[in-house]
């Protein structure tokens, strides 16, 4: 059985991102980030995967969602050019697409949806999530990209709280 995560930064006023960056570095939640994410998959659509500064994150499968990417004749992925050998990179044209990639191709149990906005709205459309996992950044940013407003069928539970932000799990009830 798979399991289909969230991880999203995001601040009071759910802004995620501004002119394709993160707007604040969080060493400990990038470190958090990367031990939750490592030896899983990750999904994201393709400005998430422009902003990588390194490309893909190695010892996990990297699953692009891009209709600008040009796909392989079967029209369900095509492999990215890889600079770590650790790192896999294959590109699919909808959610739809990667859910079906991951669950037929890998037996990874944990998939982990990493932004952006509009891959977040996909999933949580088509009703794969499970879970939500939110570090909530204490503070307002300035951002032009906000994490979708959720409908009343979610729980949130605190999890831990550091100085710069808090770790809250948010699951449907």
């Amino acid at each position: 059985m798979f399991s289909v995560t969230i991880l999203v930064a995001y601040d009071e006023n759910r802004v995620i991102g501004n002119q394709g960056k993160i707007p604040w570095h969080i060493t400990e939640d990038l470190k958090l980030f990367k031990k939750r994410t490592i030896g899983h998959s990750i999904v994201m659509g393709r400005n998430t995967w422009e902003s990588l500064p390194r490309r893909p994150l190695s010892d996990r499968v990297n699953i692009v969602v891009s209709k600008q990417y040009s796909l392989d004749p079967e029209g369900l992925m095509q492999t990215i050019n890889s600079r770590d050998q650790n790192g896999v990179a294959f590109c699919v044209e909808s959610i739809e697409s990667a859910m079906y990639f991951l669950r037929e191709k890998f037996s990874r149990n944990r998939i982990f949806i990493i932004g952006g906005a509009q891959v977040y709205k996909a999933a949580l459309d088509l009703g794969v999530v499970d879970k939500i996992i939110v570090s909530k950044i204490k503070g307002s940013h300035e951002g032009d990209t906000y994490f979708p407003e959720l409908d009343d069928n979610w729980c949130c539970n605190e999890l831990v709280v550091y100085d710069k932000f808090s770790v809250v799990e948010i699951t449907r009830s």
